[in-house]
């Protein structure tokens, strides 16, 4: 799971970053390069309240070009789908499609061991809902699904595969299934996979494209014949294009280098139509070697969006600041040892907060050292994330900064944009 995780860690950071934090977009400079309160721009630094004042203003500009309606005839699409396979009857054709399919994919098999290597030209098939339930009308070609919605429209679903395949496995595709009864006994489900370079899947509504998504694929097998994982050798490269009415969400590149200088790497962004909403990117370094202990080292990322405000900073070193993480809870009892351990853990820490395309960081975050209890000389110590401001002054925590006062406005906003959505889908 270590070695997982690595791998996935750089495409998932500047998304919690953004969770966690609001964020709103700005300039491309190297977050670590730009202390609080230093840089250019010749710019002085806001406080407390206009932070607030501009992330308000940010989150309900950007709320304001997302719209539930914007969306309505995908949900037609969905509504429609989800009421043509309410039942057995009306799915059968498909399911026992799927089987075979699958079956298809067995190159061995025994009584306790079985083997598949999945590509997608078994999966090839057009399927029609027509008199109440779904009709297979070809079994070779493209993988197509054609269907009515809800408002009449005819729409097609379809899946193209092309260029080379790249064998892939790995042990976390297997499982395992034990019988205890009558007796003991292990079956054993080795799962490979060829991965297409290219995979392009459309959705048209009514003669018209409303929906896409393209993934192109680069992956370095050292042991191509097996496709056995190697996170010590191997690299791979994606890009991919979502396209969803008027809305791209693009990934120009999330790529994985195994080895002694390891690297995980990701940049991506969402537009609306030519306007750029969120631009984000990041990426890890580390050692990959021993795929029992991985070394994860700098994490460097970045969050903007609407050219606002922008999140962004370092990590020094994953490992080390998960370590001091460890050693604090290890010694959530003992007041000396904990804060030693949170200032480590602190050392490794560089995130900070710009507004307006600025050079110059208004605010930054760190960890907090506060006692939870303590009784008859019994106590423990556990730590909060602080935001604090380049004039000095600080919140208790980010929550204290994110009050329901002053984002009142933000919060019930994005309770009614997430109830637009859900009242979409019936």
């Amino acid at each position: 799971m270590k070695k997982i995780s690595f791998y996935l860690m750089m495409l998932l950071v500047s998304f919690f970053t953004t969770a966690a934090l609001v964020s709103c977009g700005g300039d491309d400079d190297d977050p670590e390069d730009n202390p609080p309160g230093g840089g250019g721009g010749g710019s002085s630094v806001l406080d407390a309240n206009a932070q607030k004042l501009k992330l308000e203003a940010c989150a309900n500009e950007l709320m304001a070009k997302i719209k539930a309606n914007e969306f309505q005839n995908i949900a037609n699409i969905i509504n429609s789908v989800r009421s043509k396979t309410d039942s057995n009857y009306e799915t059968n054709a498909v399911e026992d499609w799927f089987e075979a399919c699958s079956d298809a994919c067995i190159i061995s098999s025994t009584s306790n061991n079985t083997k598949r290597l999945y590509r997608a030209s078994n999966y090839e098939g057009t399927f029609e809902y027509t008199n109440g339930k779904w009709v297979q009308t070809a079994t070779n070609g493209t993988l197509t699904f054609r269907f009515y919605d809800t408002a009449n429209k005819f729409c097609e679903v379809k899946a193209v595969t092309s260029g080379m395949e790249y064998k892939v496995h790995h042990d976390a595709f297997d499982s395992e299934t034990y019988t205890y009864y009558p007796y003991y006994s292990t079956k054993y489900k080795e799962n490979a996979f060829m991965i297409p370079e290219n995979i392009n899947v459309t959705l048209t509504q009514g003669g018209t494209e409303v929906a896409s998504a393209t993934v192109h694929s680069v992956i370095s097998i050292a042991n191509s014949s097996t496709g056995e994982v190697d996170f010590g050798r191997d690299n791979c490269e994606v890009t991919t294009t979502v396209k969803v009415n008027n809305f791209t969400f693009n990934v120009e590149k999330a790529s994985f280098k195994g080895g002694s200088n390891a690297e995980g790497y990701v940049s991506a962004w969402l537009n609306k139509g030519s306007e750029r909403l969120i631009t984000l990117n990041g990426n890890i370094n580390g050692n990959t070697t021993d795929e029992d202990n991985i070394k994860a080292g700098k994490l460097t990322f970045s969050v903007d969006a609407l050219g606002k405000v922008r999140v962004g900073g370092t990590v020094a070193s994953i490992d080390q600041f998960r370590d001091a993480i460890d050693k604090a809870d290890y010694n959530s009892g003992n007041e000396t040892a904990y804060r030693s351990a949170i200032t480590s853990a602190n050392n490794q820490l560089n995130i900070n907060v710009y507004f307006d395309g600025r050079s110059t960081s208004d605010s930054y975050i760190k960890l907090e050292p506060n006692k939870i209890w303590s009784y008859y000389g019994s106590e423990e110590w556990g730590y909060d994330t602080v935001i604090y401001f380049s004039d000095g002054s600080g919140y208790n925590t980010i929550e204290d900064f994110f009050d329901d006062v002053t984002f009142d406005n933000v919060i019930n906003t994005f309770e009614d944009l997430i109830d637009d959505f859900d009242n979409l889908i019936d």
